[in-house]
C-alpha cells in the first residue's frame, strides 16, 4: 500500500491559509492521501516534526509540510512515484525530497519531504539548529538513505512580512555558518545587502538586518 498522510506545521502565519486551500484543493480527493493534518502552535521546531511522526506510522507515507510552502498540483505524484522507484530498487529510504522556488531570494531551495513512516520508528527530530539534518546523520548510521531530485515542485514564501523577513534570515544565515563557514555567511548577507539596496522595500532591509544582526552578534561583520 502507499497511503499518505499530509501533515501542515503552522504557528499562524500569515501564509498558512495559502498553503492550507492549496492543499485541500489539490488533494483532498488525491488517491492516496488519507489524511489532511493540520499539527498547531508546537515550538520549537522538533515538537512538531515529532508530533508529525507520530501520528504518520500507521500510514506508509508523510509528506512535511511547512506552512509557508505553495505545493504545485503534481508534488505529490511526482515525490511519491520517484520514491517508489527507488524503494523498489531494495533502497531504504527515509525521505524523498524536491526543490522549492523561493519567492523572496528567486532561486531554488530545499526542500520539500515526502517521508517513508518507517524511519520514524527508530529516529526521533532533536532540538538543535538543523533538527532536519541531525536527523537524516542518525538515519543514515542506521543504513537509511535520502533521495533527492533537482525538480521544483512547490514555491516557498520566505519572507511576507517584515518581521517574519528579519527573524527567517537571521536564522537562515545562522544555519549558513554553523553548516557552511564564515565566508559563505558573509557572502550571502552581501547578497542581502544588494537586494535592499536594489529593491529598496522593507521586507529586504529587514533581511538583510536580520542577516547583518546575527553577523554583529558572532562577531564576524
Amino acid at each position: 500500500m502507499n497511503n499518505v498522510i499530509i501533515c501542515i506545521g503552522t504557528i499562524n502565519r500569515p501564509t498558512f491559509k495559502m498553503c492550507y486551500d492549496l492543499i485541500f484543493k489539490n488533494y483532498l480527493n488525491h488517491k492516496n492521501v488519507k489524511k489532511i493534518e493540520v499539527i498547531k502552535n508546537k515550538t520549537p521546531r522538533s515538537k512538531w516534526l515529532n508530533d508529525m511522526a507520530k501520528i504518520s506510522l500507521e500510514y506508509d507515507w508523510c509528506l512535511q509540510v511547512d506552512e509557508d510552502m505553495y505545493l504545485y498540483p503534481n508534488a505529490l505524484d511526482e515525490l511519491l512515484n520517484f520514491a517508489i522507484l527507488e524503494k523498489n530498487k531494495n533502497i531504504k529510504i527515509a525521505n524523498a525530497s524536491c526543490m522549492l522556488k523561493d519567492l523572496f531570494l528567486d532561486y531554488k531551495i530545499g526542500s520539500l519531504k515526502l517521508w517513508n513512516t518507517e524511519v520514524f520508528k527508530y529516529v526521533n527530530f532533536k532540538d538543535v539548529l538543523g533538527s532536519d539534518r541531525q536527523f537524516a546523520k542518525e538515519a543514515s548510521e542506521l543504513g537509511f538513505k535520502n533521495i533527492a531530485t533537482s525538480k521544483v515542485l512547490a514555491d516557498h514564501d520566505s519572507a511576507p512580512t517584515p518581521e517574519i523577513a528579519y527573524s527567517k534570515y537571521y536564522e537562515y544565515t545562522s544555519k549558513i555558518y554553523n553548516f557552511s563557514n564564515k565566508e559563505e555567511a558573509l557572502k550571502f548577507n552581501l547578497f542581502l545587502k544588494y537586494k535592499y539596496n536594489k529593491e529598496s522595500t522593507l521586507i529586504s532591509k529587514m533581511a538583510y538586518n536580520g542577516s547583518t544582526d546575527l553577523l554583529r552578534k558572532l562577531q564576524i561583520t
